[in-house]
């Protein structure tokens, strides 16, 4: 009897701990897909997320790399076409410790430009993230002037080559 009662306060004891455990691993944000579009000297990837994501750029990194600590997704592994130079590959991958790996191959280092978006009418969240060669962005604009139609959504379990 002393052990089974010991047991039952053991168990409301440890109750709170797993239910706090179990919302630390829900508190993972769910990527949707990966979009992109070609724009007049820049290439812009835009992430779609289930909640606003936690970015940090790895600092002149090439390939260009930015980690998500806090999401999770099925990995993406494309090549981008040729008219998205100087883009080669984009990389989405869990890494060990939990967090997401998004690396952009490309034949020059890259510059980036970002920005987080509110719902849109899919209920997304966005991380809007324009490319383009080294110092190069620092004469564009980011608004919707100048939007080429050249724009492709990438979902899980599409193909792997994108821009057709």
């Amino acid at each position: 009897m002393f052990v089974r009662t010991n047991s039952r306060l053991l168990a409301y004891a440890l109750a709170p701990l797993l239910l706090i455990a179990s919302g630390a691993a829900q508190a993972s944000t769910q990527i949707d897909g990966v979009r992109f579009g070609l724009h007049e000297g820049f290439v812009r990837l835009v992430v779609d997320s289930e909640a606003p994501l936690v970015f940090k750029r790895v600092e002149d990194s090439y390939p260009f790399v930015i980690l998500l600590p806090d999401a999770h997704c099925a990995p993406i592994d494309m090549a981008f076409a040729q008219s998205y130079a100087p883009l080669h590959h984009l990389t989405l991958d869990a890494q060990p410790e939990g967090a997401t790996k998004l690396t952009v191959t490309a034949t020059q280092k890259l510059s980036a430009r970002f920005m987080q978006l509110d719902l849109d009418e899919r209920g997304l969240y966005r991380l809007v993230i324009d490319l383009s060669i080294q110092d190069n962005l620092d004469h564009l604009s980011i608004g919707q002037e100048g939007l080429n139609s050249k724009r492709v959504r990438v979902q899980f379990g599409d193909s792997l080559t994108a821009g057709r």
